[in-house]
């Protein structure tokens, strides 16, 4: 099966080592950008962060990124596809739309946002020839508001369209998962073309499996990123798949940090341009650097490595309705 990329179309067989849900370049608003232009960021200093932290997943054997910037986070498709082109690394874009109650959708009818999409879907995303590969959506804090199920509800019927896959961000810990798929079921999504995102901030199992039963998969997917949260250090996010994979769920579960090299929310420009900045751990080949040898050490089959980070995203993406 045949998928747009940055750099044009590949067979999934191509996909090889995948990370499913990054941001290759930035998660940088645009108007931030136009008004306060280098204030803001510098768009050269962003294209060779983006570049450094991008051959080092190359280098580690990362081979496909999934970059799931929509519309109304920064996406700028120019900057990653030339991020790709000097990389090497092949780069999987989004449309769609984030979480934030944003005033120039709230009030225009579902014709009109749902015809945005149909636009990048069918001649490309910001009047270029790049077709998105995945739909993203997002439930956050204010949980699932009338503004969110409307957007909700358009990126399914896109969805069914465009026959694309969906990444939705959620606040886990806030356990909106089951409506979620609720509403892509009513509007005739099927499940296993839906990846609950950002599900291994928590080590809650039984609320993980009670969503993997009904046949989505599951974005195991902030590696690198400790919060407050419980679950999320690197040792029980890893207990957190390996329980997961003990009951039989290994082949639901893909992987990622949700990097971005910059992200326009913290930390400031100034401290992460840097190129101390630059060296920190936490980058795209974090997960391969720290928790896959914790997950053998902890007795997980190289095969099921190989399927968590090869297999699932091909048998994702091949799968799509």
């Amino acid at each position: 099966m045949k998928i747009p990329t940055v750099t044009g179309l590949m067979d999934t067989s191509q996909l090889g080592y995948t990370l499913i849900h990054e941001h290759a370049v930035t998660c940088c608003d645009w108007a931030m950008r136009m008004c306060l232009r280098g204030q803001f960021c510098q768009e050269d200093r962003l294209l060779e962060m983006a570049v450094i932290q991008l051959k080092k997943a190359k280098a580690a054997g990362i081979d496909t990124i999934v970059d799931g910037t929509p519309i109304n986070l920064g996406r700028d498709i120019r900057l990653i596809r030339q991020a790709s082109e000097r990389s090497g690394v092949r780069v999987i874009v989004s449309t769609g739309f984030y979480h934030q109650e944003d005033p120039w959708l709230t009030w225009k009818p579902r014709e009109e946002i749902y015809g945005y999409l149909a636009n990048e879907c069918e001649h490309g995303v910001e009047e270029t020839d790049i077709l998105p590969g995945i739909l993203k959506c997002a439930v956050d804090h204010l949980g699932l508001t009338d503004y969110i199920i409307k957007i909700l509800g358009i990126t399914a019927e896109a969805a069914r369209t465009y026959h694309l896959p969906i990444f939705c961000h959620t606040v886990p810990e806030l356990r909106h998962g089951s409506d979620i798929l609720d509403i892509m079921e009513d509007h005739g999504v099927a499940l296993e073309n839906l990846i609950v995102g950002h599900s291994g901030d928590v080590d809650d199992v039984d609320y993980l499996e009670s969503l993997l039963s009904r046949g989505c998969y599951l974005g195991m997917d902030r590696f690198g990123t400790v919060t407050a949260t419980p679950g999320t250090t690197l040792e029980r996010r890893v207990d957190t798949i390996l329980r997961l994979c003990r009951d039989d769920w290994a082949d639901r579960l893909l992987i990622s940090h949700d990097y971005a090299p910059y992200t326009g929310f913290i930390p400031s420009w100034r401290e992460a341009s840097t190129d101390e900045a630059l060296e920190k751990a936490v980058n795209f080949t974090y997960f391969e650097e720290f928790a896959a040898p914790m997950l053998l050490e902890k007795g997980l089959p190289e095969e099921t490595l190989h399927k968590l980070t090869h297999e699932n995203p091909r048998r994702f993406f091949e799968q799509r309705d």
